[in-house]
């Protein structure tokens, strides 16, 4: 009998040490990215978004994080404010106009980690008059930078130059290298269509339209207000994988509102490297910590808790069998 409860016990001793591994792993496990929303009712109308307490704890741009290397990012200053849909009061909305400067781009992306690869994102867009360029969702970023800058697709679209339309183009962007666009007629191994939508009751500067992405494996759509506008299926691996997500405007004058990403991922993106802990740390001490809680978390390699598990697993094996033959 005494030899049946010493057995138990070391088989009870077998399966906490499994238990506790199991629930070690688990705690380090990657975590899904969570949804991104902004209404921007939150922020203070009237100044720029660089100097609007919050923005910059949940957006990211080379200004917004105050990044010392501006050269190639400097035309993003100054171009896009918090203010009140209509005059001082009511609706607050993301007014962005960049139709001067040498460089006429702008982009905005979620501050963090936040790695899509099949996503629904949308937003509300009101071109203004004068309005003279496209906006886009940069879909699939390699990196959280301009669109020229990394892998990655920009699906725009604008309204026509003699305002009887919007229109839309897919583009397959390279580090270093001028847009490419993406042609119905092509060898290449993708397919795209292109729409073109017209209205009879809104106007394409003034009124509000409702903008949708759905990014799912190799297809790409782009939908305004439920129109399907761009169809695309291109099964490159460059951009088949996790990646960031940017609000894009190029020579633009317009409202954006309701900004969503809705995540459909099943399964965690891969563990960013982490930095060398050994390099000096930044000097300042100090950044913009007001969006932390917003932020995804970023999960560390390897797991401390589970590294004893075989010393464990031996010594239980070695209590019962020893127990057992008395």
């Amino acid at each position: 009998m005494k030899k049946t409860v010493m057995f138990l016990m070391g088989i009870l001793l077998l399966l906490t040490a499994g238990s506790s591994a199991v629930f070690a792993e688990s705690d380090s496990a990657p975590q899904l990215v969570p949804d991104f929303f902004d209404d921007f009712e939150s922020y203070e109308a009237g100044n720029w978004i660089e100097e609007t307490p919050g923005f910059a704890g949940k957006w990211s741009n080379n200004v917004l994080d105050e990044d010392e290397g501006l050269q190639v990012d400097a035309h993003l200053k100054q171009r896009a404010k918090i203010v009140y849909e209509e005059g001082s009061a009511g609706n607050k909305v993301l007014y962005l106009s960049n139709m001067t400067g040498g460089n006429s781009f702008f982009y905005i992306a979620p501050k963090g980690d936040y790695r899509y690869k099949n996503f629904v994102g949308s937003f509300r867009v009101r071109f203004l008059e004068g309005n003279d360029g496209w906006i886009s969702l940069n879909l699939r970023k390699s990196d959280n930078v301009w669109y020229t800058g990394c892998h990655n697709l920009n699906i725009t679209l604008s309204v026509e130059k003699d305002k009887s339309c919007i229109v839309s183009h897919a583009y397959r962007n390279m580090p270093g290298t001028s847009d490419i666009l993406l042609k119905e007629q092509n060898n290449e191994g993708y397919t795209v269509s292109y729409q073109t939508f017209t209205s009879e009751t809104k106007r394409y500067e003034g009124d509000w339209f409702d903008v949708r992405y759905e990014v799912e494996d190799s297809s790409f759509k782009l939908y305004i207000d439920d129109f399907l506008l761009v169809d695309l299926n291109y099964p490159s691996r460059l951009v088949s994988d996790f990646g960031y997500v940017s609000l894009n405007g190029c020579t633009t004058m317009a409202y954006f509102d309701d900004f969503k990403i809705e995540n459909r991922d099943t399964e965690a993106p891969p563990v960013l490297e982490q930095e060398d802990p050994s390099e000096p740390s930044d000097p300042s001490g100090d950044g913009d910590h007001a969006g932390e809680e917003n932020n995804p978390p970023v999960e560390e390699k390897g797991c401390k808790k589970g590294a004893s598990l075989p010393l464990l697993l031996l010594g239980a094996v070695f209590c019962c069998w020893k127990r057992a033959i008395r």
